[in-house]
């Protein structure tokens, strides 16, 4: 009778366990993810993100990590992408808006910072670090300035518009009514450089680009476009060690090895530009710069058939670039 007794009894036990206290790997994964994090081991911390948002593309709290090291990297724009995204799924998560408001004030939009923290104020009250940031936010944000932080916010939304319709001349002109005190930020200088790019004014995108690297000096994307502005600009010395310096952090950086093959190319070395693109398109078959330096490499061999079929891929990928389209328009028929 005892030995039944005890069977059922550590029967019921192991069941309590299981049932009540195991928990499945995998939903332990998050809080994982935010210990390498706390750690500053942003590799494994990233890798376990990314892991959770192949099983599920709405897990709010690997996007949100995600976000994090992103910020962390120096790159707010792909930062700001994931706690949107984040916030899309769960519009008042805790974390996603901290962080947002974090990168608020790194970014200078002090209203909406303290917007965010007065938020999170209201739902914890009486938390040190959120005071103490909101004090932050308000002391930068002179009362009096805060009507004209909310016009620029509006001429920045019209130079966006003007830019979607590809109106990059009225776009500029928006952006010039901008005072100068305000655009000592992150997007003002990216968005600028942008369109100086599209208006093919390469020593303007330049030194936009240079002002953005000095608020950001790690970014990894501004670097790449600081390169390719000196390489258009025909300054390849400069985007040679832009590409250099990115190639010796990552070797496997598909845009950066599309540049150094593009230099070569300039400087009357088509084998070696060739080898590197091809280098490029194995690690990233979809990368643009390659592609399309590729296709113009083609197209100045005279492989008409070769760079058709280069251009009628990027159609598919970039449909409304202009420069893609008119290369392809001019090797049609030959």
């Amino acid at each position: 009778m005892s030995k039944v007794f005890f069977c059922i009894f550590g029967l019921l036990f192991l069941f309590f366990i299981l049932f009540f206290l195991w928990k499945p790997k995998e939903e332990k994964l998050p809080s994982k993810g935010f210990s390498y994090l706390s750690a500053q081991d942003y590799v494994h911390a990233k890798e376990v993100f990314e892991d959770l948002l192949k099983k599920d593309p709405h897990n709010v709290e690997a996007l949100t990590g995600l976000g994090r090291i992103a910020a962390l990297n120096q790159d707010p724009i792909l930062a700001e992408q994931y706690y949107q995204k984040a916030l899309s799924f769960e519009p008042q998560n805790f974390d996603a808006l901290t962080f947002l408001g974090a990168l608020r004030i790194t970014q200078k939009r002090y209203a909406e910072a303290e917007k965010i923290y007065d938020s999170l104020n209201e739902r914890l009250p009486n938390q040190l670090w959120i005071e103490d940031a909101l004090r932050v936010a308000r002391a930068a944000q002179p009362r009096d300035k805060q009507v004209s932080e909310i016009e620029t916010n509006q001429l920045v939304e019209k130079a966006q518009e003007f830019e979607k319709k590809k109106l990059y001349v009225e776009a500029l002109e928006s952006y010039k009514k901008l005072s100068d005190e305000y655009p000592n930020n992150f997007d003002y200088y990216i968005s600028l450089g942008q369109l100086y790019e599209n208006l093919k004014r390469h020593k303007e995108a330049t030194a936009s680009y240079e002002k953005a690297l000095k608020l950001y000096p790690r970014n990894q994307n501004i670097r790449l476009a600081l390169g390719f502005s000196n390489l258009y600009d025909q300054d390849y010395v400069k985007a040679q060690e832009a590409f250099e310096s990115l190639l010796k952090e990552n070797p496997y950086e598909p845009s950066a090895l599309a540049g150094i093959g593009r230099i070569k190319i300039m400087t009357g070395k088509d084998a070696e530009g060739e080898q590197y693109y091809k280098k490029a398109l194995d690690i990233d078959s979809n990368n643009i710069k390659a592609l399309i330096f590729f296709a113009q490499l083609y197209q100045k061999k005279k492989m008409y058939k070769e760079a058709r079929m280069l251009y009628e891929r990027l159609i598919e990928i970039i449909p409304d670039d202009p420069d893609v389209q008119e290369g392809l328009k001019r090797i049609q028929g030959l």
